[in-house]
């Protein structure tokens, strides 16, 4: 699999910032990722959606570690 999925990311969660700094665009991803060697690891915060027992949609936070591939 791929760097993000070692680190547990899918699809509907929302990268809030990597490696402290805020992420407000694509290009701010894209700036980071080209900022870092292959196998240098990032850490990465956000949010995902999550089901609540009465059906209500909440944010989790999350944080994660992840190796440029």
């Amino acid at each position: 699999g791929s760097p993000a999925e070692a680190g547990n990311l899918g699809h509907g969660d929302l990268v809030t910032s990597l490696d402290g700094a805020p992420v407000r665009t694509v290009q701010d991803v894209c700036d980071l990722v080209l900022s870092k060697r292959p196998g240098e690891s990032v850490v990465v915060e956000g949010v995902y959606l999550n089901s609540a027992a009465d059906a209500a949609e909440v944010l989790t936070p999350w944080e994660t570690e992840v190796a440029v591939g």
